[in-house]
């Protein structure tokens, strides 16, 4: 939930969806939806909606304009990213394969 609005994401492999609500009800915005392998971790700043592609063979970290509009990857070839946070300045995920990380990336 931030400021007007509750985001979501639906964890289903390569159907996965990005979706946002007003916190009032109302219509349903899709986000991001072809090609989102496994959508599983959100995180929202001011601009953006951040989330991890949990993804077999290989994860991604991916963002969205608030408003919606085409979706850009952040960092491929992430090993079962799952929670991310945003501050700032950085985004921070975790991978989780063997052995498991914290990442730090700073957006353009």
């Amino acid at each position: 939930v931030v400021a007007t609005s509750v985001y979501w994401t639906t964890f289903d492999r390569s159907n996965g969806t990005v979706m946002k609500v007003p916190i009032g009800g109302g219509t349903l915005t899709t986000l991001a939806s072809l090609g989102q392998d496994t959508p599983d971790g959100i995180a929202v700043d001011g601009t953006s909606v951040y989330w991890t592609n949990f993804g077999i063979p290989t994860g991604a970290v991916m963002k969205v304009p608030i408003s919606g509009g085409a979706p850009t990857t952040l960092a491929s070839g992430q090993d079962f990213p799952q929670g991310i946070a945003v501050d700032g300045t950085s985004v921070y995920w975790t991978n989780n394969g063997d052995p498991g990380r914290v990442m730090k990336l700073t957006p353009r």
